[in-house]
């Protein structure tokens, strides 16, 4: 472990997240907002795999380049304590070797009679027992995501947010870990995009990926936390919808007054209306966020009520840095982690990327005029950061945020 990177308002280390967060301070950040690998094996990539999960659980695999180096396998400390990695739950047990497959289940061998499930001699028993070799795989990645998140919790202030990315398959093992490791889940931010395609003639077409909301506690009411840590309020006013057509913003306004005047589950006559008169910055964020072509698809109506973001299938060389021909594969749009890390960060503060990845979160924390701390484990994608934060960064003018609610 060691910092590859260091500039102005920006640290990047190299490294272990685990192991990096171990080195940082008690409630020493703002905000965690950062996009781990989803558990899908992706491009056959280390860093999305139970091997890289597996590593990072087990101290005695950190810096090694492939935990298979070893003599056994089977050595006690290949594994961790979880009930479905030590092989303690049937489904999850590979009959080949007796360890957890993490192959997701491609071809499994049946129980019964040793034949694998496909083949030239498959498998042909009247009642086969096959095994769910995806389960393992399962839960390696919710413990390895519990144990980072915990760790994302223990250096965060109260209050603190986290903004997580998942995959579509695999965000509900994100979600639980997150909530596991102490964090309340406030929400769920979607993401629709218009891009992409299918990975396979048989699956629907990637259009959205989620985002879990994650707040940790905070000491004692909103107010008190707030003046104490600055944390525990979503920044709403810096993350509104504009609302730039005159004749929408006066429908705006009577829809909304009418809704005042109105005796609803949210209030009655009596209620205060200057709550309800259009807001000079647009519309409240929400928790729908949508690319430049999904808002085309959608209808013109779309941009009215939620941000927009440029997306393209592959970022745009001004967002895709590549050094010696090396490229990220996962490249999140800068405009969109702008909205992100504006909406959980106070003023000036400080914001955690365990996965800086090709550095758009950090490059994106600079923008918006925050400090920032990111980790990266690949080495082949530090270039890529250094190149994207040594470029010149027109860093915006903060509002006055005190009123972030």
């Amino acid at each position: 472990m060691s910092v590859a990177f260091e500039a102005p308002g920006v640290v990047l280390h190299h490294g272990d997240c685990i192991e990096v967060m171990r080195t940082l301070p008690d409630a020493s950040v703002d905000a965690v907002v950062t996009d781990p690998p989803y558990g899908l094996e992706f491009m056959g990539k280390d860093w999305d795999g139970a091997d890289g999960f597996r590593r990072s659980l087990n101290e005695a695999d950190a810096g090694r380049e492939s935990v298979f180096g070893r003599t056994s396998r089977t050595s006690p400390e290949y594994r961790t304590e979880s009930k479905a990695r030590a092989g303690m739950q049937k489904g999850g047990i590979s009959a080949a070797d007796g360890m957890p497959s993490f192959l997701g289940g491609l071809n499994p061998k049946c129980l019964a009679c040793g034949k694998w499930q496909r083949g030239s001699n498959p498998c042909s028993c009247d009642a086969p027992e096959f095994t769910n070799e995806r389960l393992p795989r399962l839960h390696a990645f919710q413990e390895w995501c519990e144990a980072w998140s915990r760790e994302a919790l223990r250096v965060l202030r109260p209050g603190g947010f986290i903004l997580a990315f998942g995959g579509s398959r695999t965000w509900h093992r994100l979600a639980a870990a997150i909530e596991d490791a102490g964090f309340e889940i406030r929400d769920s931010i979607a993401w629709l995009y218009g891009s992409g395609f299918p990975k396979h003639p048989n699956v629907l077409k990637p259009a959205f990926e989620p985002i879990v909301v994650g707040r940790k506690p905070m000491i004692g009411t909103l107010v008190a936390n707030q003046t104490r840590y600055r944390t525990g309020a979503l920044n709403i006013d810096a993350n509104r919808t504009e609302v730039a057509d005159t004749q929408l913003a006066e429908k705006y306004a009577s829809v909304q007054n009418a809704g005042a005047r109105s005796n609803t589950v949210y209030g009655s006559d009596e209620r205060d209306r200057a709550g309800s008169e259009p807001h000079p910055g647009g519309r409240w964020p929400t928790n729908v966020l949508v690319d430049g072509s999904s808002a085309d698809d959608l209808g013109m109506n779309t941009a009215r009520y939620f941000p927009t973001f440029r997306y393209e299938p592959k970022a745009g060389s001004d967002e895709r840095p590549s050094v010696d021909g090396v490229l990220h594969p996962t490249v999140k749009p800068l405009e969109l982690m702008r909205w992100l890390v504006r909406l959980v960060t106070p003023a000036e503060g400080t914001i955690l990327e365990p996965f800086a990845g090709s550095g758009t979160t950090l490059e994106a924390a600079l923008l918006e005029g925050f400090n920032v701390i990111g980790i990266e484990r690949a080495t082949e994608y530090l270039p890529l950061i250094e190149a994207r934060l040594s470029k010149p960064l027109q860093v915006a003018m903060f509002g006055d945020w005190e009123d972030a609610s």
